[in-house]
């Protein structure tokens, strides 16, 4: 016996909203990881310095 309609669209409704196609979204330091490993990321690196910086004389 075939089931209500009602309850086939609610079965099909809880299906697609279920769905996660693209699967876990990642961060950007988990992306930047994979592409090369081993180099810092922006948070990781060190903060440039004012003494850093040559004088530029005009």
């Amino acid at each position: 016996m075939t089931q209500p309609k009602h309850r086939r669209e609610g079965q099909f409704k809880r299906r697609k909203q279920a769905q996660n196609p693209h699967g876990k979204v990642k961060s950007f330091e988990e992306i930047a990881d994979e592409v090369s490993p081993g180099t810092l990321t922006k948070s990781q690196q060190p903060t440039p310095q004012p003494k850093d910086y040559d004088e530029i004389e005009y």
